[in-house]
């Protein structure tokens, strides 16, 4: 090969890597009525006694993270208070009630951040 087509050759490579590596999936914005749903699919699981664990086998798989939840607290009710987009997914503010492993009962307010593109998360933010 001649030494004037090396700077073709060079362009050529350069410019595939970069379409291989810019054909990557657009960051999607959560979707609300699905972070809704989901998040209610997960306070109802943690209601009725089941784990975590238990959301990942469901035909819609839900991630969780709750460190209440993983703690041993019982959730013995809770409302949904406000929900609103919070960059690319869902936050919802919610007042749970909670029975500690030891029996005391106490009311508070807890945030909850929901992903649904490519997974639905639900994350308990401390």
């Amino acid at each position: 090969m001649p030494f004037s087509s090396y700077p073709r050759v060079l362009l050529l490579v350069v410019v595939a890597c970069c379409v291989c590596g810019c054909q990557q999936k657009a960051v999607t914005m959560a979707d609300p009525d699905r972070a809704e749903a989901a998040l209610r699919r997960v306070l109802d699981a943690w209601k009725a006694g089941q784990t975590p664990e238990s959301l990942k086998t469901q035909a819609e798989p839900v991630h969780v993270s709750d460190s209440e939840w993983l703690g041993g607290a019982r959730l013995v009710d809770y409302e949904v208070t406000s929900s609103q987009s919070a960059g690319f997914g869902w936050r919802c503010d919610v007042r749970l009630t909670i029975q500690s492993p030891s029996g005391a009962t106490r009311k508070h307010m807890a945030l909850y951040r929901i992903d649904t593109d490519p997974a639905i998360v639900v994350v308990h933010e401390e």
